[in-house]
């Protein structure tokens, strides 16, 4: 590094450097020979992790697509059920409020 880059770049992160490391930077431009006494650590590592295979194993040993489609349009009031395949929806979930009936005999 230059001596206008230390200035322009690392002066203004001294304050998280160590005190130590930023005294040795100092240090080095004025006298070029000298060695650095700071622990300097390598590089940080990039990693590029590939994440894994989606495993398409059935959703549930009870019941199929077709089953829980069904069933879902039972919930929904449908005529028809609903098509399972590239739909990209989720059905299904918790909820940890109490079922009560409410007025006019409404869920």
């Amino acid at each position: 590094m230059s001596e206008v880059d230390v200035i322009g770049k690392a002066q203004p992160y001294q304050q998280i450097l160590e005190k130590n490391l930023w005294n040795d930077i100092v240090k080095k431009f004025i006298v070029q020979s000298r060695p650095v006494s700071s622990k300097i650590l390598p590089p940080r590592i990039i990693s590029t992790s590939t994440l894994p295979i989606r495993v398409t194993e059935p959703f549930s040993m009870v019941i199929n697509d077709k089953h829980a489609a069904e069933i879902a349009s039972w919930v929904d009031r449908k005529n028809e059920a609903y098509s399972v395949k590239g739909t990209d929806e989720i059905f299904g979930g918790y909820n940890p409020v109490g079922w009560d009936k409410l007025a006019g005999g409404r869920h």
